[in-house]
């Protein structure tokens, strides 16, 4: 009973050694697969991380040279931008300065269109100042020489305010026009025992004292006045005026002035020629018109005219403005006279063989009784 007991159990025990052998064996085995699966695991992982620390290499190389590449792309964005903006600035300044330079262009052009306009304009009234004047009476001549006048010829006739306006100022090529008068500078005096009156001062090419009045005339203004020196005998008569000047050739001419009075009162008025009073106490009533007749003796080659008004001042600080009104001027050079049958005796010498009109009277020269 023992035996078997002992047998059981002996059986028993080799059964569990063998098992727990096999298993050994197994576990063994197991534990051996499991060293080789964590060595597997091992180096896959391994392998793995080292493919992932390699993808991450390259992935962070790969970011790198992405972070590269865009730091490249932003630096030449960056070098394109400021490129750009410096050819924006460059176009900018050279668009400024083409501006600037257009500006300036324009400028000069438009100095240069204005320049040119106000030359056009000056030339335009120069010619206007010509047609306006205008200078548009021709004083027909003829040929020169005492033996060529063989008959009165009108040379000129001057419609004032039409032919002669206010801006027909001397001028030499056309021959005519209007120059300035004054004595307003004092006299000498006497000086070594020769009384030295006033100095005319001539303005040449001026009509200060010319202006427009009613259609068909100018109104001429004059100031008038006369000197006495100490001795009382030299009386001077001094006009503050505009003289209408011709030139025309050393000869005798007639002279018809045409006065007109677009005023309400009649006034006085007297002409000279070559500054010796041709015609006096010429009285123009309220809306009428006179012509009077005056000779001239040329001699040096311009006929002078004034057309003065009457006055009884005795200094120049006396003397009022006065005006008349002129419509018409007709100059007629004499025919020569023809060789008479007794010779002609001319005498130069001083005041006493002047011609004197009849308001100087008592003064008178050697033609007048």
């Amino acid at each position: 009973m023992i035996k078997r007991k002992s047998l059981t159990k002996a059986l028993a025990i080799t059964l569990s050694v063998a098992l727990i052998g096999s298993s050994l064996q197994t576990s063994g085995s197991v534990v051996m697969a499991a060293e080789q699966t964590t060595e597997i695991t091992t180096e896959t992982n391994t392998e793995s991380t080292d493919v992932e620390e390699s993808k991450d290499s390259e992935m962070e190389n790969s970011e790198v040279e992405k972070t590269d590449e865009e730091n490249s792309d932003v630096s030449e964005s960056s070098e394109n931008q400021t490129s750009e903006s410096e050819k924006d600035e460059v176009e900018t300044t050279s668009t400024e300065e083409e501006k600037t330079e257009s500006v300036e262009s324009t400028a000069e052009e438009k100095t240069t269109e204005e320049a040119t306009t106000e030359e056009e304009t000056t030339e335009e009234v120069s010619v206007m100042g010509m047609n306006d004047a205008p200078y548009t009476v021709v004083v027909s001549q003829g040929t020169d020489g005492y033996d060529n006048f063989t008959s009165d010829k009108t040379i000129a006739t001057f419609n004032f305010a039409t032919d002669v306006t206010t801006d027909t100022v001397y001028n030499a090529d056309a021959g005519y026009g209007f120059s300035d008068v004054d004595f307003n500078t004092d006299a000498d005096g006497w000086v070594s025992g020769v009384y030295n009156p006033r100095k005319a001062n001539v303005t040449a090419s001026k009509a200060s004292n010319v202006s427009y009045s009613n259609d068909g005339m100018l109104a001429i203004n004059s100031k008038v006045w006369t000197e006495t020196e100490s001795t009382g005998y030299g009386v001077y008569t001094y006009e503050n005026t505009s003289t209408f000047d011709i030139d025309v050739y050393n000869a005798d001419y007639t002279v018809e002035v045409t006065f007109e009075n677009p005023t309400g009162g009649e006034y006085t008025a007297y002409v000279e020629a070559e500054d010796i009073t041709r015609v006096s106490d010429i009285t123009v009533g309220a809306g009428k018109s006179v012509t009077a007749t005056a000779k001239a003796c040329v001699v040096d080659g311009q006929l002078n005219l004034k057309f003065l008004g009457k006055s009884s001042a005795t200094s120049i600080s006396d003397a009022a403005t006065s005006t008349v009104y002129v419509s018409k001027v007709k100059v007629v050079r004499n025919a020569t006279n023809e060789l008479g049958s007794k010779p002609t005796l001319f005498i130069a010498s001083d005041s006493t063989v002047q011609t004197y009109e009849k308001n100087y009277y008592p003064q008178t020269g050697w033609d007048r009784p």
